[in-house]
């Protein structure tokens, strides 16, 4: 992946909120300072990872995973790899790898860049993977079809109503982007 171009795309993101535009600053300067912003091995502070809002045909609905891990609903994502030649390519990558979802689109009218966030990731001592950040940087996407297949790398899958989000997860960072995309699209 590109650092200049990244750094271009998160420089020209516009933040919904005081929290994102932390987010968006603690990026760039990972940007600047790491040696590796992208190994999955960079723990201090962390480094860069690259999740999607998914939306079915009937935009009405958005693509969750129940993360084995975390324990959570959240968006398609996870670690940019080697072979990755931008976000867009690591978050469709991703999308595949965790849904099944395999015929994407992004959407006109929209940025490539949907959405940033910076969080705390735990310990996982089953992977010998100490404690740190996900600097995750998040695009949207259109599925041209609603079907999913378990590819086994999260516990479940699930195409979520927009006015339903609330019960499944409350993920301050989930809500802002989809927050986001239902202003946008006028639901």
């Amino acid at each position: 992946m590109d650092r200049v171009a990244l750094t271009r795309q998160v420089r020209g993101h516009v933040p919904a909120d005081d929290a994102e535009a932390a987010h968006r600053l603690a990026v760039l300067e990972l940007l600047a300072t790491s040696a590796a912003p992208f190994s999955r091995s960079t723990v201090a502070p962390g480094h860069v990872t690259a999740s999607a809002f998914v939306i079915c045909p009937d935009m009405e609905r958005v693509l969750l995973i129940h993360h084995a891990f975390l324990r959570l609903w959240l968006q398609p994502g996870g670690h940019v790899e080697v072979d990755d030649a931008d976000l867009a390519s690591a978050c469709r990558r991703e999308i595949v790898e965790e849904t099944g979802v395999s015929s994407l689109m992004q959407l006109d009218g929209f940025p490539n860049l949907l959405d940033i966030d910076v969080h705390a990731i735990p310990a996982n001592p089953r992977k010998g993977e100490a404690a740190h950040r996900h600097f995750d940087l998040r695009t949207l996407w259109l599925a041209q079809d609603d079907a999913l297949v378990d590819t086994g790398e999260v516990l479940a899958v699930r195409w979520v109503p927009f006015d339903q989000l609330d019960e499944l997860t409350s993920d301050a960072s989930v809500r802002r982007a989809v927050g986001r995309i239902r202003a946008k699209l006028g639901r």
